[in-house]
């Protein structure tokens, strides 16, 4: 769909026979371009008229797959990249924008990943505040950050960058201008490298896995990654207040669970960029599902199976493993299994329940419970019943 406003857009535009494009190609920097025009003089808008210019989309590539789901990647062929010319290299829009990826010239497919968060790890703001006032404010974090990358480079790694942008998806950045700085530091470390930028609160945001699928999926050229040969660095690390002298606690520690996440060696940049001793991540969720599950059989089994009516509440996304572990578990030890997706309703449900509690048996809601509204009528269908009931 393109909208043309009279005195109000200051391209020539001209169809060359090339195929359709996407209505949704490039949303945000075409708002940008829009804005911009917008805030111009009625004295320029006629002087652009007189000068068209011509922009070309050279390649749109189709519709790929990650992780089961539909994404639309439209990439940018170097002589339209008009971010900055001297900076070589392609980007990719994936699924509308929610994840931007950068692939400098140069950029060669391993199994060794060394991975970077951006903001407080490879770069800080030159103003000294903790957000940076515009596109400029920046600087590299440490003197010897472009030698040790170049080091990286030479022991056969590829260089990542995994990056949190929720301004973007909020529209307090500006998409553009923030590729103009991701370039802008790439070509400061002087070395071929590889960015992914989430710009939403969705599965491409660390610590979910989203974006490191897609490096995998997709920009690896399917080169298998060595997992015990790459590693993660990233200033989130949950430390502690005073980890160094004056410093304060850690804001987040979600580039530590991102590396946990992945199963990757984690490193805060001062150990990578100074030789720092490993600090204490101490600032951390007190819930480790990996630590649980490890002896689930005997460590959640035993707790379950006991004489006593129960009503276990299952909580979780489709497709987590809730029917499978009843299945596996609840089901042999006779619980009464009151399922939506098989009986139709919750009220269903909750008739099933009250007939098994009545006939002196366990019962498991196998639902996605989501809320506490939702968990709430079984609960109380429970305590009706002088029963205890698990979430």
């Amino acid at each position: 769909v393109v909208e043309v406003l009279h005195n109000m857009f200051k391209y020539h535009v001209e169809f060359d026979g090339i195929s359709t494009l996407q209505n949704d190609i490039k949303h945000q920097q075409i708002e940008d371009e829009l804005l911009s025009v917008k805030q111009e003089s009625s004295t320029n808008l006629k002087e652009a008229a007189r000068n068209p210019v011509k922009r070309s989309i050279d390649k749109v590539e189709g519709t790929t797959s990650i992780s089961g789901s539909s994404s639309k990647k439209f990439k940018l062929s170097e002589s339209s990249n008009a971010i900055d010319p001297d900076m070589k290299g392609t980007w990719d829009y994936v699924d509308n924008g929610k994840l931007l990826v950068f692939t400098s010239n140069g950029v060669s497919s391993k199994s060794k990943i060394a991975a970077f968060d951006l903001d407080g790890t490879l770069i800080t703001t030159k103003s000294g505040k903790v957000f940076p006032v515009d596109t400029h404010d920046w600087k590299l974090l440490f003197p010897n950050v472009e030698t040790v990358l170049k080091q990286y480079i030479e022991d056969d790694y590829k260089i990542v960058i995994f990056t949190n942008q929720g301004g973007i998806g909020k529209k307090k950045t500006s998409s553009r201008d923030f590729q103009k700085k991701a370039e802008a530091v790439i070509k400061a470390v002087n070395v071929p490298v590889q960015v992914f930028i989430a710009t939403q609160n969705d599965k491409y945001r660390k610590p979910v896995l989203g974006m490191w699928d897609y490096l995998t999926e997709e920009k690896n050229n399917s080169i298998g990654i060595n997992q015990s040969e790459s590693f993660y660095v990233g200033d989130a690390a949950g430390r502690a207040a005073n980890w160094a002298p004056k410093k304060k606690k850690d804001f987040a520690c979600t580039d530590y669970l991102f590396a946990l996440n992945l199963n990757l060696a984690f490193y805060t940049p001062e150990q990578i960029f100074l030789k720092e001793k490993a600090p204490e991540f101490s600032n951390l969720p007190t819930f480790k599902p990996k630590e649980v599950f490890q002896n689930s059989q005997n460590a959640v089994i035993p707790d379950i199976a006991n004489d006593k009516k129960q009503v276990l509440i299952m909580v979780g996304s489709q497709g987590s493993g809730k029917s499978n572990f009843v299945s596996t578990y609840l089901k042999p030890l006779h619980f009464t299994i009151a399922n939506r997706d098989t009986l139709g309703s919750w009220q269903k449900c909750v008739s099933v329940m009250e007939a098994a509690l009545c006939k002196g048996s366990s019962v498991v809601v196998d639902n996605t419970n989501p809320d506490k509204e939702s968990r709430q009528k079984f609960i109380q269908v429970a305590k009706n019943h002088a029963v205890r009931s698990e979430n």
